[in-house]
């Protein structure tokens, strides 16, 4: 039984792997494990149930499966409950995940309406550390693979079972192979797949979550530079927020001194202002909540984003606004102390914008790798392209200038 991997202090998840390898021992899949910390031992629990939620929600939501497991399937051990009520796994990918049916849960009917159930929704099950008894028949039928522990089911008995499994159609795995000699016994019996301690000990796979009272923020960001966010979208947002809506009108009069109407609604604010003024004015605001971070990192994002933009608008690009967004958005990794896919992962962004983000070459990554290489020149010596120096100068001035206006705002 177990308790849910806890997030420690510093906002870390943990979940363990092992890899389950084939014939030629090549890695097919990893069983991931319910971890309570770093150590790569077992973890001490109380609530199978919950130990099931923590490692579906790290290995999906939290890390990714990309992370965890590459190309390959993972293995996730299932209670009853799970079995019982397969709404609760709708979020589970079923090309992704094979279901551990747990050595301990009773061929009930739920249990195996359940399994039935998921099985038609393309599941692969498991039956995990399989010791046959007649009753458990309707529970084989459902199954894609076998698991057998070789410390409880080997010899002849292994050899049988495996024979039977396999003129059903079904894969076998087995299990607790921690010698040579027993990778010898399990592949002489017929198994298909083998996993224990000879080839690994399980690992601990380690990541940091985003805050949960910055997950808000971090889509707020993600939404006020979306390319395809309409000026009402923005004002939308400001107006979630008394104090932003304040700041904003502040900045706004501020802005346009020399007007003789003073400024005193958000929509009137945005209509003067304009989407692109108001979008990066309200990126500043948001970002500067993050009250923990420096503020060079926020002049940093605003900079970069600008000059993206402005190299995008040089070359012709079809949508210079998603090249501004991919450049404020391109340090969130740093601002969250987070792993750029689990921040992609929680972000309303398009396709492109998310491919940007995560270092995948398409026309705005080669824009923003240059404006990274930028960042770290010495101009004078390095002479880019006369347009790229400008651009870099019209971004820096652009963002000082911000800056300095919201601040007297």
């Amino acid at each position: 039984m177990t308790t849910p991997s806890r997030v420690d202090e510093q906002g870390a998840l943990f979940v363990g792997r092992q890899p389950i390898l084939d014939r030629a021992l090549g890695t097919i899949g990893y069983e991931l494990l319910f971890r309570d910390g770093a150590a790569a031992g077992t973890a001490e629990f109380v609530d199978g149930d919950a130990a099931t939620a923590r490692v579906l929600m790290n290995a999906i939501t939290e890390i990714g499966l990309d992370t965890l497991v590459g190309n390959r399937r993972a293995f996730v051990n299932l209670t009853a409950n799970y079995v019982a009520q397969p709404e609760l796994l709708a979020s589970v990918p079923t090309e992704r995940v094979v279901l551990e049916v747990l050595e301990d849960v009773e061929p009930t009917a739920a249990v195996r309406d359940g399994l039935a159930r998921l099985v038609a929704q393309g599941f692969w099950i498991a039956l995990d550390d399989f010791a046959y008894r007649p009753q458990l028949e309707p529970l084989l039928d459902l199954a894609r693979i076998v698991k057998y522990d070789l410390s409880l089911t080997s010899g002849e008995t292994l050899r049988q079972r495996i024979d039977i499994d396999h003129a059903a159609g079904r894969l076998v795995v087995v299990e607790r192979i921690e010698n040579p000699v027993d990778h010898r016994e399990a592949e002489a019996a017929g198994a298909d797949y083998f996993q224990g301690f000879f080839f690994a000990r399980p690992s601990v796979v380690t990541a940091r979550a985003v805050p949960s009272n910055k997950i808000t923020l971090l889509q707020l960001l993600a939404r006020v530079n979306d390319p395809d966010s309409t000026l009402t979208d923005i004002v939308d947002i400001l107006a979630t927020d008394v104090a932003m809506s304040v700041k904003a009108l502040r900045f706004v009069n501020s802005a346009a001194a020399g007007l003789t109407t003073k400024i005193e609604s958000i929509q009137h604010a945005s209509v003067l202002l304009g989407r692109d003024t108001l979008r990066s004015w309200t990126s500043l605001t948001l970002m500067s909540a993050l009250d923990d971070k420096p503020p060079e990192l926020v002049t940093l994002a605003l900079s970069r984003a600008k000059f993206c933009e402005l190299v995008a608008r040089h070359q012709g690009a079809p949508d210079p606004a998603s090249y501004y967004a991919a450049g404020m958005l391109s340090l969130l990794d740093v601002m969250f102390d987070t792993d750029m896919r689990v921040i992609v992962d929680q972000l309303p962004v398009n396709d492109t914008i998310r491919a940007a983000m995560l270092g995948h070459d398409n026309a705005i990554t080669r824009v923003l790798r240059l404006a990274i290489e930028l960042e770290h020149a010495d101009l004078a010596t390095s002479q880019p392209e006369a347009h790229i120096a400008r651009a870099h100068y019209e971004a820096v001035s652009w963002t000082t200038h911000l800056l300095n206006t919201a601040v007297s705002g």
